[in-house]
């Protein structure tokens, strides 16, 4: 598939034909196979991807990287705000700290920084009082995009334990372009609100024109373009007198666990989970009735949650124990969220509910799709079963799928043809 068929409005990666070699690294890893390799090049199914950004980090090859805005795109708005998600702080060097972070948003352009963890509290008390209110769904799920977009396409079934609160990135973007209006007295179009991403699925999520973040429509940025501005000021940030405020015991949203702990403490049965491996396990047990007696389970596609996040530069373990060391000072302001909820008009943070996304359903009608299944594994059975994904696909199943649906053939199994040659040698 040509880079220039994708559609890059929506999507968050991006395919250099020219450096890929053809590895089956990234094909191996998609949570939705919808990566193949064909002719020593990969391609790319635009339908399946959920843009969790797995084959970001699985390339070695630079074949792979995220589609972002760049950050000259901020120098064209009268005012700009930085909205960071928690593990933003914890991503740099020892010499940069968490107000050093901060501090290298304002000397690359920025106005104002809007942080998730202003409003970890918040997302808290939203999550309780949605549990509670609606006893007949458990248990409860939350997770990041790319969770949520793996649960359209893989587990349509579960969409309705999703926690449909709006994401607290969305909610302080929001809150930020209209403090600023209010502050400056300028229409909302003069204010640049953009994300810092730490994962592809957020980049995509502004893109898309019903994602979930549209108070940040105005563009993400990676936050390894980020990373890359910052890594040689470090003499000037530590010079940096400004006084900056800080928000550690929200960062607390950067793990999954110590999220879903911060909901036990008001009284609700949690797990968090992290990993697509984990994840997909997880949601395989809960579609299947096999996972119980939890009110609010956390979901998330990076290990140890989000500063395992695809764009993010630090180790997750240490990032991770970055972020407890934070937590546990608890020094720094509280965030008054009276005027953002004077002013939401939406107290509980509501938003629509997701609609499934049928790219992975062979056929609406339900003895078609037996029958298209049939005849797959009819395929199926004829190859060797070794998902070696020696073929280009990720398993010996996708592949019988991908020759029933004419884009692949027999042939491109080496071990079954290997498996002929033999046969007619003996023969």
């Amino acid at each position: 598939m040509d880079i220039k068929a994708l559609n890059t409005e929506t999507l968050s990666i991006t395919i250099e034909r020219e450096h890929c070699t053809g590895c089956m690294r990234c094909v191996r890893i998609c949570p939705t196979e919808a990566l193949r390799v064909r002719n020593n090049v990969v391609q790319l199914n635009e339908d399946r991807c959920i843009n969790c950004g797995r084959c970001i980090e699985a390339c070695t090859e630079d074949a792979i990287h995220e589609n972002t805005t760049s950050v000259s795109v901020i120098y064209g708005y009268p005012y700009t705000v930085a909205v960071i998600p928690a593990s933003y702080p914890v991503q740099f060097p020892e010499a940069i700290d968490y107000a050093a972070s901060k501090k290298a948003l304002y000397q690359i352009g920025f106005d104002y920084i809007a942080e998730e963890a202003m409003l970890a509290d918040l997302k808290t008390s939203l999550i309780v009082d949605y549990v509670q209110n609606n006893p007949d769904i458990r248990p409860v799920i939350s997770g990041n995009p790319a969770v949520l977009r793996l649960m359209q396409a893989r587990f349509p079934s579960l969409l309705r334990n999703i926690a449909n609160i709006d994401h607290p990135l969305n909610i302080i973007g929001g809150h930020y372009r209209d403090l600023v209006c209010r502050e400056k007295g300028c229409p909302p179009e003069d204010v640049g609100v953009f994300l810092i991403a730490s994962c592809a699925s957020q980049i995509s999520e502004v893109r898309r024109p019903d994602g979930l973040y549209p108070n940040l429509r105005d563009g993400a940025i990676s936050f390894r373009e980020i990373y890359r501005a910052v890594r040689g000021r470090t003499e000037d940030l530590l010079a940096d007198r400004r006084e900056v405020d800080l928000y550690p015991a929200g960062l607390s949203l950067a793990l999954a666990d110590l999220e879903a702990e911060k909901a036990g403490e008001k009284g609700l049965k949690t797990l968090a989970v992290t990993g697509v491996g984990n994840v997909l396990d997880v949601l395989s047990r809960i579609e299947n009735q096999q996972l119980e007696g939890y009110d609010y389970i956390v979901l998330h596609c990076g290990i140890n949650g989000q500063v395992g996040d695809s764009l993010n530069v630090e180790n997750p373990c240490i990032a991770g124990g970055k972020v407890r060391n934070l937590v546990r000072k608890e020094c720094g302001p509280g965030f008054d969220t009276e005027d953002l909820l004077r002013r939401s008009g939406n107290p509980g943070f509501a938003i629509k509910p997701l609609q499934p996304k049928q790219v992975m359903q062979l056929d609406g009608n339900i003895a078609k799709a037996l029958e298209k299944i049939r005849k797959i594994q009819e395929i199926r059975n004829r190859l060797p079963g070794l998902d070696c994904a020696a073929c280009g696909a990720p398993n010996c199943f996708a592949l019988a799928e991908d020759i029933f649906f004419g884009k692949a053939e027999l042939k491109d199994c080496v071990i079954h043809v290997k498996h002929l040659y033999d046969g007619v040698q003996r023969h």
